[in-house]
């Protein structure tokens, strides 16, 4: 009724309040599919679905993780009251190949964790759990293996949109300028 009708009523109330208010919706499944399973009410997704947005698990952007660092890093400084921290170039890495399956929430309570605990003025992987921390590196080939599935991923969505920038970018939950600068890094310019 909040959704349809835009007012709510007080529970032992009749009158009903005019409200003006937008929802947005978070999961991590596919609604259609549990629409379909039963599993999810029709009527609700159906309101719910106005605008819909897919964006791509962490694992499959690693050039956000560091941006998404250092702004929740900044953010929890603010609240905390604290100076910003610099962050080492080896943790950075560490986390770039880290496979964040916690996602967004599980970066932004380990960053919350690493300021709590640390009394220094940089961050390291001496703040990180050790399943962060010794997690393999850009040198290793573990970071080969999340390159060739992010070029993968991108061709994919570039022959979906027929080399359409912007609808690829919104597809992947990207920027342009971010999917630019992953077709130049995985050598993706012929297929544009």
């Amino acid at each position: 009724r909040a959704l349809q009708q835009q007012e709510i009523v007080r529970i032992g109330d009749q009158q009903p309040i005019p409200i003006t208010a937008r929802v947005i919706a978070a999961t991590n499944v596919k609604l259609l599919d549990a629409v379909k399973a039963g599993d999810f009410r029709e009527d609700l997704y159906y309101r719910l679905a106005v605008i819909e947005i897919e964006i791509p698990p962490l694992r499959e952007r690693p050039d956000d993780i560091v941006t998404l660092t250092k702004f929740i890093v900044r953010r929890h400084c603010h609240n905390l009251g604290i100076p910003v921290p610099a962050i080492s170039e080896k943790l950075l890495e560490a986390i770039q190949s880290y496979s964040w399956p916690g996602n967004v929430r599980e970066l932004e309570n380990l960053c919350e964790r690493a300021l709590l605990l640390t009394t220094s003025n940089e961050l390291n992987e001496s703040h990180f759990p050790e399943y962060v921390a010794k997690c393999p590196t850009a040198t290793n080939r573990n970071l080969g293996t999340m390159v060739e599935n992010q070029t993968q991923l991108i061709e994919k969505a570039l022959r979906t949109h027929n080399g359409n920038i912007s609808k690829t970018a919104r597809s992947l939950g990207i920027a342009r300028s971010t999917l630019y600068r992953n077709i130049k890094k995985c050598s993706l310019g012929s297929s544009i």
